[in-house]
């Protein structure tokens, strides 16, 4: 079977000029998938737009969204109760924290459940042994558990930009065992994106790809894809 290995940039939204810039970019690499993620406090309506916005322009992109000013326990039964059914949904913390407890991540798979009951067919990129998160005490247990609770296992280093310990990554693909797909969300860059794909499926990029924080660079967007499908060949 066909390992997926794929390169997914993260938009951070802003205005429409750096908006249309990212588009750009997005079209002329023929990129399919993409992420964009409410930095800025933006509301749901306003996601939902540059959501919309982007459709519109880029004829069957793949979007998934991050929405960082919604409580992760709370985010699948917002989108539920708007009808918003994006391609993916992204969270932080999944609260997969092995000895922590169990209350949260039930209620985030279970409302996670829920919305694919009302129509969700997406994929939820769970954020697991993340940054700026509770880290598990045991990373091998806690890996197994969060199998069975998210689609795609999405680790990253200790913070934005932040490279993920190659130790750290080896030890959730080993625990994994093929059952899921890992997606890493921090600190890969066209340098070091070689180090890490016989382990990750999705990487998602915006630092490492970046001219600023709000706008891609079309060089180092083709640098990582360029890499990426080399080890492909």
């Amino acid at each position: 079977m066909k390992t997926t290995k794929e390169i997914i940039p993260v938009l951070h939204m802003s205005n429409k000029d750096n908006l249309n810039h990212n588009i750009s970019i997005i079209k002329s690499l023929n990129i399919k998938k993409i992420f964009i993620i409410n930095h800025d406090y933006q509301t749901l309506d306003e996601i939902k737009e540059e959501y919309n916005y982007i459709k519109s322009k880029i004829k069957n992109i793949w979007i998934g969204i991050n929405c960082l000013t919604s409580c992760e326990t709370k985010i699948f039964t917002e989108l539920s109760n708007e009808r918003f059914f994006p391609d993916a949904v992204w969270i932080d913390n999944s609260a997969i924290q092995n000895s922590y407890g169990t209350k949260n991540r039930d209620k985030i798979y279970e409302s996670y459940l829920e919305y694919k009951e009302k129509g969700f067919q997406g994929r939820y990129f769970g954020g697991f042994a993340f940054k700026y998160q509770k880290q598990p005490l045991n990373l091998e247990k806690a890996t197994i558990e969060a199998t069975d609770f998210i689609d795609i296992i999405t680790t990253s280093g200790n913070g934005t930009g932040v490279k993920a310990d190659i130790e750290k990554i080896k030890t959730i693909y080993k625990n994994v065992n093929n059952k899921n797909d890992i997606a890493i969300a921090s600190g890969i860059t066209p340098d070091n994106i070689k180090d890490y794909i016989p382990f990750i499926n999705y990487f998602l990029i915006a630092t490492g790809i970046s001219e600023s924080f709000y706008r891609l660079s079309l060089e180092k967007t083709k640098q990582v894809i360029n890499t990426l499908n080399q080890f492909k060949k």
